[in-house]
């Protein structure tokens, strides 16, 4: 199953505090038959500026952990305007 839209990137807009609910959140995915996620962080103009390399960084680092962790949960760059 795939999810297109969620907010699970640490730090960013008014998602996960921090990687721990980042990896709880993908835990819980994954438990729900989650394969793959779009990682959609808010993109708004004068309230969330991220440069889309800020935004692929965070994707491949939160992949990172999660394949370290031996989570099997593919991540994809996204965001939501």
């Amino acid at each position: 199953m795939i999810d297109y839209h969620c907010h699970i990137l640490p730090g960013l807009d008014d998602g996960c505090r921090d990687i721990a609910e980042a990896v709880e959140m993908a835990i819980l995915l994954v438990d729900a038959g989650f394969t793959c996620v779009h990682c959609t962080p808010h993109c708004i103009t004068g309230l969330f500026d991220y440069p889309n390399e800020l935004i692929k960084n965070a994707v491949q680092d939160l992949q990172d952990v999660l394949n370290d962790a031996g989570i099997p949960l593919q991540l994809k760059v996204g965001m939501e305007r």
